[in-house]
């Protein structure tokens, strides 16, 4: 998703998160030429793990309308989301939104990658205030961009800041709506301007800190105040510090002794505030999990941990979305079952093939990188069946169906590439779960019916030929633990 506008709330400007009551929201609108696709309204689940949470969906009929009706405390950015193009925007609580989605060539996916390059829907608001909150939040952001483009390109040629350059563009960042009576708009641009003098090292850090985190109340919902922090506090403890070494981090980790680790952050005079060093700690062990220098099984321990015994709501709710963020704690969940169409249009489930590894790719049958690998899978098919512990399944993510079609029922192909293959059906939210990014894509599914790995390796990039674990692991009788070597972590 293309995520770059925020939002605000007021009642955090006082440190309030809670006892607010939800309004309702509806977003009404009509679209050119989606027939029968699924529109969806999605916001993050909190500011920290960045986990989606789905508000309402409507399936599009034949008049081309559509609403969507959901509730919220605060001012919020939503996504609106057809297939995998979306646009963001903001919503306040009461308020009702019409929007237009123009003609739209849905088939640009297959000559592009979205996720690479996101495109946003053509989405235009009907009788939206000049003074909407939307127009002030995209007014700032588009100085603040030309500012940090600015800024940029006059270092790389002068190598010195120029004072005078910086207050100006300053200057003009302040001037962006400087008459706005919204609150949450005059919070937003505070806490920006702060992460720029952060990032700019216009503002000494501590400085920053006492005014924006030292004794100050956590804003959990306040994009601006969000952004700021996780910029501030990026590989803040993670990584060591002066008073807190990586090793004396890494053991209270491995013994998972969680409130150790946070009474050794109160030594750092910014975090003596019990509150705020426990969302440090929290954005510390997220980024911890991704260092070879901690033990990531013992990382998710003391999420587990926060998770129930924090005294935080809301932190135990982050420590839970931050785990299922984890690819070991993802690969315990059920996924789930998806029927899809075989070439004959049968339907059928990977659920039904529990009880042997499930080698399975998502490819598009003209792009010539899947042709490569499936013809590498079918170079090694016979000598894998042997052993009779894979199967393998390969799904094509081509929109037309007559695309699979035509390509298998070739008499030459369809000898050749003699395994199972199936059609996506425009199940965009199965590519979304099996975390599938470009084409062709690789997941190995384990005989529970689990995902062992969201990447694993193609055909050509020596997968089968170092194949040699699956008949160990056939000897050995431990299949759970010989089976996949690739991404474990100590």
């Amino acid at each position: 998703m293309n995520r770059k506008w925020i939002f605000l709330l007021v009642t955090l400007l006082i440190g309030c998160t809670y006892g607010v009551d939800a309004q309702n929201v509806s977003i009404k609108g009509k679209t050119k030429n989606a027939k029968d696709k699924v529109i969806e309204v999605y916001k993050d689940a909190d500011k920290f793990s960045k986990k989606e949470q789905l508000l309402d969906y409507y399936a599009i009929g034949d008049n081309q309308t559509f609403e969507l009706e959901f509730t919220v405390k605060y001012p919020t950015l939503v996504f609106v989301q057809i297939e995998n193009y979306s646009q963001s925007f903001f919503v306040e609580p009461g308020k009702d939104y019409e929007i237009v989605i123009h003609e739209f060539d849905w088939n640009i996916d297959e000559v592009m990658n979205v996720y690479q390059n996101p495109v946003a829907l053509p989405l235009e608001f009907v009788g939206l205030d000049e003074d909407d909150l939307n127009f002030q939040m995209s007014a700032f952001d588009s100085v603040e961009s030309e500012m940090i483009l600015k800024y940029r390109m006059f270092l790389d040629f002068r190598f010195k800041k120029d004072a005078k350059r910086i207050d100006t563009m300053m200057a003009a960042l302040q001037s962006v709506w400087s008459d706005s009576d919204n609150e949450f708009f005059q919070s937003y641009k505070r806490h920006k301007i702060a992460e720029l003098n952060y990032l700019f090292r216009l503002v000494p850090p501590r400085k920053i800190a006492e005014e924006y985190f030292k004794g100050q109340p956590i804003m959990y919902d306040d994009e601006g105040y969000t952004s700021l922090f996780n910029t501030f506090f990026s590989d803040y403890i993670s990584k060591g510090t002066k008073l807190l070494p990586i090793e004396t981090l890494s053991r209270w980790v491995d013994e998972a002794d969680l409130f150790k680790y946070l009474d050794s952050l109160g030594v750092d005079p910014i975090l003596q505030h019990e509150q705020l060093r426990e969302l440090v700690a929290l954005k510390a062990l997220q980024e911890s999990y991704y260092n070879d220098c901690y033990n990531s099984k013992m990382v998710i321990e003391m999420l587990k941990r926060f998770a129930n015994e924090s005294k935080f709501d809301m932190h135990r709710n982050i420590a839970l979305n931050v785990l299922n963020s984890f690819d070991e704690v993802v690969r315990q969940m059920e996924i789930p079952r998806y029927e899809l169409p075989n070439v004959d249009k049968e339907s059928v489930s990977l659920d039904d093939m529990k009880g042997k590894w499930l080698y399975v790719g998502f490819v598009r049958v003209n792009d010539p990188n899947s042709l490569c690998e499936i013809e590498t899978l079918a170079h090694f098919r016979d000598s894998i069946y042997q052993l009779g512990e894979m199967e393998f399944v390969t799904i094509s993510c081509d929109r037309e169906f007559q695309k699979l079609y035509h390509f298998i029922k070739n008499s030459k192909r369809g000898s050749r590439y003699n395994w199972t293959w199936l059609h996506f059906d425009g199940n965009f939210k199965m590519l979304d779960t099996y975390e599938v990014r470009s084409y062709p894509h690789f997941i190995l599914i384990n005989p529970d019916g689990k995902v062992e790995s969201y990447s694993a390796p193609k055909p050509g990039d020596g997968f089968f030929v170092n194949s040699k674990w699956l008949k160990q692991a056939k000897v050995d009788g431990n299949e759970a633990d010989q089976a996949f070597p690739f991404d474990k972590k100590r």
